[in-house]
């Protein structure tokens, strides 16, 4: 039986004054979660229609890394907690879905 493919897609945008910190803060996001497991494929994508709109692509094969990735997220003693000055609206306008292959 083939195993299960997991895609989370986090959504939001980035406010427009945190911009040129947020682009020299992106490495250090890639950084800190590829440290949650070496197998992770992250991608960071910009829109082309709304400006600053960000949405990040992990893939993994491993169920129980997408809740350490949440809580990565959303804790508040998160390295990533310092991201909550850059994003709109703050944490709590993270959107953060999973998808599973078919």
């Amino acid at each position: 039986m083939k195993q299960a493919s997991y895609t989370i897609f986090m959504e939001y945008r980035v406010k427009s004054e945190k911009w040129e910190t947020f682009q020299a803060f992106v490495s250090q996001v890639k950084e800190q979660t590829s440290q949650i497991s070496p197998h992770l494929q992250h991608k960071m994508l910009i829109s082309e229609q709304q400006p600053r709109q960000i949405i990040e692509v992990i893939e993994t094969d491993q169920k129980d890394l997408i809740e350490m990735i949440r809580k990565l997220r959303k804790e508040e003693n998160s390295f990533l907690q310092s991201l909550d000055s850059h994003i709109d609206g703050g944490r709590s306008k993270l959107k953060f879905w999973v998808f599973r292959g078919f």
